[in-house]
């Protein structure tokens, strides 16, 4: 009861909501995600080569408008997708990754050529998928 008179800030665990909206498909699930896409930081593969020049072994937190070349694409339903892990340690993204903010990674899955999505990935198995066509509505709509 108390709970609900003075609600609690608290910061949202991406990983769990990435698990509920895989298993409860809850519209407030969705929605709350592509609200706090803008705020969290993702990470993603890269081949190695297309980044030298960039600074090694020290955090590098890359844009929309870097030059670099994806890799791990995923095949799901016919579109390939961009995965994006929760956390820089997931063993997924192998030795060569990047950070890049989630308002930044719409943008850029938008510009990409050959890319129909993002595929967010928690630590363990559940995921979303965002389509092209859903970016576009949801940086529309919260990507200013």
């Amino acid at each position: 009861m108390f709970e609900s008179l003075f609600r609690r800030t608290r910061s949202v665990d991406i990983d769990h909501l990435i698990f509920d909206i895989a298993e409860h498909r809850r519209a407030k699930d969705y929605d709350r995600f592509c609200r706090l896409l803008r705020e969290r930081t993702f990470f993603l593969q890269v081949d190695p080569s297309s980044i030298i020049g960039m600074p090694v072994g020290v955090p590098y937190r890359t844009n929309s408008a870097d030059n670099m070349k994806l890799t791990g694409l995923a095949q799901i339903k016919g579109l390939t997708l961009l995965p994006l892990y929760t956390f820089r340690d997931d063993k997924r993204l192998k030795d060569s990754y990047v950070e890049i903010e989630g308002l930044e990674a719409l943008r850029m899955a938008v510009k990409a050529k050959g890319i129909d999505g993002l595929l967010f990935q928690n630590k363990g198995e559940s995921w979303v998928v965002l389509s092209t066509e859903q970016i576009k509505t949801i940086l529309a709509k919260h990507g200013t």
